[in-house]
């Protein structure tokens, strides 16, 4: 099986990789110049989001234009014609066939992130089921009445948030911590363990899990879970989500004690009853919403006898936010919409050199007063050249566009060697491409395609069969895209061709 399909994809997860791991070692280096900020869960929340940056697909997003020109300053110039030499174009193609090693090589970078990606679904799909099964079994626990004896501890503000919020607390017979869960219709379970707490301890404890809800903290805790299981194989996620999670829950200390300031031992001595009166083997099933590990509790324990931690100016922490997002979101998109996918110098160089020897070798094969023909006889021009167009970003277009159906034959324009036929060597967004060097440095570009007839190498006729309109790459609808380019420059088609209306 060919995996070298996959190459795009295993560019994206190393860009991915690379990007997260930067990202993590430049906030690491923050926060040893200001240790304080690794408890200041919005830079977690941030890195988290712009790690996710290079997935996004900027080019589908920032364009819907039919076509991207091809960046030929990004390709060589054409060399003058080579005219001496007896040397065949059959041979000349070795020369630029991709050798064994490097094959092996792609194939194996393809198996690998195919791998990678089959690990990631699976990962994906036992997140799902798993919470499917942790839902199932919240909804078996036992509903208590906050105005039971049972809730006694419960305050009067309390009582009144649970009631606007429509949360409900439930019982649990597991050895857990007490904790939050549901997006929809939050819930507060509860352990067995809890209701043998000082009434103090409890009302503290639950209002650390009513400030988890008041604060949204449901939403990240699960947001990271899953890019846990999806990028399993980038340890950037991992530390991220665990310090995301410890200063979630150190914020929500902080805002507990906000509220009852001279509680603080009492806060502590609650935690320390709830490591004692936990199971070290948390279920798994609620790893989404348990989120403090033992290590954790013991160092929230210390936090919280620390003065109130300060991360700065709160106006400057968002400012520095909104920048470093600006930065980096640019980066981003330069990366993805600037990186052209194109053949290496030397092998553009060696195959049109070989291309433009073999036409001066094989002159009696070739007309050279012959007619240019339409490529696409039963097409309109949907573009023409040099137009200019909202959908283009008003920039020239430097060939024109056949509007035609899918299927349609597209032939040679002229006489010539194909130099390219695939979805590779040129940017993407063409899709499939095929393009003919024509001898003299003359070339002809076919973009759009929705299947190939011929191959890169195969000697064409004018009028012949090169393959059907599609509608591949960046493309609004069915479509040729087609471009003539003389001596460096590109020129009018309609200059040689008659076109219809």
């Amino acid at each position: 099986m060919d995996f070298v399909f996959l190459s795009n994809a295993t560019m994206q997860v190393f860009y991915f990789f690379v990007w997260s791991t930067a990202l993590v070692l430049i906030v690491t280096g923050c926060i040893r110049l200001t240790p304080n900020l690794q408890y200041w869960s919005t830079l977690w929340k941030a890195t988290l989001l712009l790690c996710l940056l290079p997935l996004v697909p900027w080019p589908q997003l920032e364009l819907s234009a039919s076509e991207f020109p091809i960046a030929y300053q990004y390709l060589p110039e054409l060399p003058e014609l080579w005219v001496g030499g007896e040397e065949s174009l059959h041979s000349a193609m070795n020369d630029t066939e991709l050798s064994a090693v490097h094959t092996a090589m792609l194939h194996l970078a393809g198996l690998t992130t195919l791998s990678v990606m089959i690990v990631s679904l699976l990962k994906a799909l036992s997140f799902f089921y798993t919470l499917f099964r942790f839902n199932r079994s919240i909804a078996n626990y036992e509903v208590l009445d906050s105005n039971s004896t049972t809730l006694a501890f419960l305050t009067k503000q309390q009582r009144a948030f649970l009631k606007s919020h429509h949360i409900s607390i439930r019982k649990s017979g597991d050895l857990v911590s007490p904790f939050a869960t549901g997006l929809v219709r939050p819930s507060i379970v509860l352990p067995a363990s809890f209701f043998i707490l000082p009434e103090a301890q409890q009302r503290l404890l639950i209002e650390h899990e009513m400030t988890h809800i008041k604060r949204r903290d449901l939403v990240w805790l699960m947001l990271s879970q899953l890019c846990k299981s999806l990028f399993w194989f980038a340890p950037a996620i991992h530390l991220i989500k665990s310090k995301m999670d410890l200063s979630i829950e150190v914020e929500c200390d902080r805002h507990v004690l906000g509220n009852f300031p001279d509680m603080t031992k009492e806060y502590g001595s609650a935690l320390i009853n709830v490591i004692r009166h936990t199971q070290h083997s948390i279920n798994p099933q609620a790893v989404f919403f348990i989120n403090q590990q033992f290590s954790d509790l013991k160092s929230r324990i210390k936090f919280i006898q620390k003065p109130t931690l300060e991360h700065g100016k709160s106006y400057m922490n968002k400012m520095t936010l909104i920048a470093l997002a600006i930065f980096f979101s640019a980066t981003s998109w330069a990366l993805n919409t600037n990186v052209q996918d194109i053949m290496t110098v030397e092998d553009f160089i060696k195959l049109h050199k070989h291309s433009t020897r073999f036409i001066e070798d094989h002159k009696e094969s070739f007309d050279s007063s012959a007619t240019w023909v339409n490529p696409v006889k039963t097409s309109s021009v949907s573009s023409g050249f040099k137009a200019r167009q909202k959908i283009r970003g008003y920039q020239p277009h430097l060939g024109i566009d056949l509007k035609a159906k899918i299927g349609d034959p597209i032939v040679a324009a002229s006489d010539g060697v194909v130099i390219i036929a695939d979805s590779d060597s040129l940017h993407q967004n063409h899709g499939n491409v095929v393009v003919i060097d024509h001898g003299q440095g003359t070339l002809s570009m076919y973009s759009h395609m929705d299947q190939f007839n011929v191959k890169k190498g195969d000697l064409v006729k004018a009028g012949q069969l090169l393959g059907k309109v599609g509608n591949t790459g960046q493309a609004t609808g069915p479509h040729l895209h087609f471009e003539i380019i003389a001596e460096n420059r590109h020129i009018n088609p309609a200059t040689l061709i008659e076109f219809n209306d």
